[in-house]
């Protein structure tokens, strides 16, 4: 029942996903924009690897608004089918694999951008070098180790602002891997990432520009932005911290959510699933009935799955023990996409790391955080899916 009743939200949330401001007629002129870069890729180095692909797809599938969205809903479903083919190898779970699909996609319809661009299309690449990475700590190898340099440029190409952490991040998480293994040492490996990254980061630039310096020519001013530049971080900084308050003060949606789930981690040894089926159906029809908002606290989600292991051990009876460098890579990777950009907190991305946390947490999947899970991902599935049918 429970593995159905998975299958079924998850299928839902798939239609309602891929269909979705699809057909809207209203178009956004930062969507205009990047469907422009995908013509002129060659002029956009911030994301050329992005904007070439997105320009052999138009060039296939025809140079339209609706091409590039249907590429931009494919890349978010590759980025969430990575790492669930990875969660569920590791725990053969197929119920909480659809759940946390669900969770992943009802997360992106909530809080993120739908259309394609230089976000949607390094999802992918940042999803395919943590998978890479999951991989090569499963067991550390050279050949490993280069494939994961590989992917790290192809993500630097098709966003150069994940440079910034993603380099530091890959050494760093190869030397710390290799340390645990026998057969690899760590200076091995990371001579094996290095290589990976070098050839990868030739040949891209080799296909994109047709040579090395063709590709150093296009970062000029003129082939920059104005308004993404060094000089605007500061605003940028503090356009965040006004989203920020936003977000977290907003009562249209989710204040009662957040509300409901504190009362059922108090009583949830006792009357969780009651509790979160009644919190669950309630907050659906509130949803569906006022047609509030289907915005998801995102940062609320994170914290939780950041700090439920910590808290566990410092309120707890129990020691609890994670794997470190796995934790660090699921807090790193939710400030990869962020790290370089001029809007920090409105660019922090984890739902690509949702099935990493609940690795960790594995041995708590029965209580609170299944019950965190339903009631954030039902009703908003509810919502988007009467908003379709209206």
């Amino acid at each position: 029942a429970a593995l159905i009743a998975a299958a079924v939200l998850f299928a839902v949330e798939v239609l309602v996903f891929v269909t979705s401001s699809f057909f809207d007629h209203i178009i956004d002129h930062d969507e205009a924009y990047q469907a422009l870069n995908c013509r002129f890729y060659g002029d956009s180095p911030m994301a050329m690897l992005t904007f070439a692909i997105g320009h052999g797809w138009t060039s296939v599938f025809g140079a339209t608004l609706l091409s590039l969205r249907l590429l931009a809903r494919l890349c978010y479903l590759v980025t969430v089918a990575l790492p669930l083919c990875y969660f569920y190898r590791k725990t053969a779970d197929a119920a909480w694999t659809f759940l946390l699909g669900a969770f992943m996609l009802a997360l992106v319809q909530a809080d993120h951008i739908l259309f394609y661009g230089w976000d949607v299309g390094a999802f992918p690449f940042i999803s395919a070098l943590l998978v890479g990475l999951l991989c090569y700590l499963d067991r550390p190898t050279v050949a490993r180790a280069t494939v994961c340099g590989a992917l790290c440029a192809l993500m630097i190409l098709s966003r150069v602002t994940t440079a910034v952490a993603g380099i530091p991040a890959l050494f760093w998480i190869i030397i710390a891997g290799a340390r645990r293994s026998p057969e690899c040492g760590p200076w091995r490996c990371a001579g094996g990432a290095a290589v990976g990254f070098a050839v990868a980061a030739l040949a891209g630039m080799l296909l994109l520009k047709g040579s090395v310096a063709g590709y150093m020519a296009a970062w000029n001013g003129d082939n920059i932005i104005s308004g993404h530049g060094v000089g605007d971080i500061a605003d940028g900084y503090l356009r965040s911290m006004k989203f920020a308050i936003r977000f977290c003060s907003s009562y249209i949606g989710y204040d009662v959510q957040v509300a409901a789930l504190c009362i059922l981690a108090v009583a949830a040894r006792r009357y969780g699933a009651l509790l979160c089926g009644a919190g669950t159906v309630f907050l659906s029809l509130k949803r569906i009935l006022l047609m509030h908002s289907g915005f998801m606290p995102m940062y609320f989600c994170f914290i939780v799955l950041v700090l439920y292991a910590p808290l566990r051990s410092l309120f707890g009876k129990e020691a609890v023990r994670v794997d470190r460098v796995r934790y660090w890579l699921v807090i790193v990777f939710a400030v990869l996409f962020a790290i370089g950009s001029d809007s920090f907190l409105m660019k922090l991305m984890y739902f690509y790391s949702v099935p990493v946390s609940m690795l960790l947490l594995w041995r708590w999947r029965r209580g609170f955080l299944k019950y965190m899970f339903i009631m954030f991902t039902v009703p908003t599935v509810a919502y988007f899916a009467c908003d379709r049918i209206q």
